[in-house]
């Protein structure tokens, strides 16, 4: 890349610039003929991204993203961003091959940062696997939405711990807040919530017996999204797990909030959902994603 200044390049504006897109995992959808297609992108460490997926054969508008990483995990002071742009009646669904290890952050916390764009008649869902969290991890993330009224989202999150060493340590603290706007700017819905893991290890635990945490929001388009008692439905197959379901202010939606004993059980909720999602949107089940 080459910055001009006065005709001349400007090295020291060039460097600048390229830092300020370390970390970066942009992608832009378009819509060609049935299909959505990656129009533009741009991936730095330690993301990494691969070719998008066509797996459903009666839904070609939906294509399939996965986000991997190079890094093995996310380390002490750790900026990340993402920005998703979903354009004019494109679909897609953007998810990762396995959990995220978040390690000792020695005090300096780690943050992800994260923007959605959705145009007209837009679907997305925005799916990773569990946040694992090792003694010492500190992370903050931000989801900023702005939602066009004909599109449909899904967004979910997952965490849990591990003390890989046996030596009674917990994370330090998950913050995570998520913002909705609607296409003028108007503020539809505002969740946030913090968590230390001296509160989330001890016997007065929040959680209870269970390991693990979802919080799912289902936005939108109403028309193009499943009923709630749909998705009581799919809690109530025997899983060991417990699912609340509740209205989201301005019509904006669905929130789900789970508790689970293992992230077995949280995928296997997870891929029910989205596959609830889906059907919904097209009126078709879409195919089982491979991990």
């Amino acid at each position: 890349m080459n910055v001009y200044w006065n005709g001349q390049s400007d090295q020291r504006v060039e460097r600048r610039v390229e830092q300020d897109r370390k970390a970066c995992f942009d992608l832009s959808f378009g819509r060609h003929g049935d299909r959505t297609i990656l129009e533009r992108q741009y991936v730095s460490y330690p993301f990494h991204l691969t070719r998008p997926f066509t797996l459903d054969p009666l839904i070609p508008a939906l294509t399939t993203v996965y986000q991997q990483s190079s890094s093995g995990g996310v380390y002490r002071s750790d900026h990340l961003t993402c920005q998703i742009r979903m354009g004019t009646r494109t679909a897609a669904h953007i998810t990762t091959q396995a959990a995220t290890l978040v390690h000792d952050c020695y005090g300096q916390a780690a943050k992800q940062s994260t923007q959605i764009t959705m145009e007209e008649d837009t679907f997305l869902c925005v799916v990773p696997e569990a946040l694992v969290f090792f003694p010492g991890a500190e992370y903050t993330t931000t989801l900023d939405i702005a939602l066009h009224p004909t599109s449909a989202l899904m967004v979910g999150e997952s965490f849990t711990e591990h003390d890989f060493a046996k030596k009674s340590r917990t994370f330090e603290k998950y913050s995570s807040e998520t913002v909705v706007r609607d296409i003028a700017e108007r503020l539809l819905v505002r969740e946030s919530f913090e968590i230390r893991g001296a509160d989330f290890a001890s016997a007065t635990t929040p959680i209870g017996q269970f390991t693990i945490v979802s919080n799912f929001l289902l936005l939108g388009n109403r028309a193009r999204l499943p009923a709630s008692d749909a998705i009581q439905d799919i809690a109530a197959r025997g899983m060991d797990c417990v699912v609340g379901v509740s209205e989201l202010p301005n019509h904006a939606g669905l929130s789900i909030k789970m508790l689970a004993s293992s992230a077995a059980v949280v995928r296997a909720v997870t891929d029910d959902l989205f596959s609830t999602v889906v059907q919904s949107a097209f009126g078709k089940i879409p195919q089982k994603r491979r991990k």
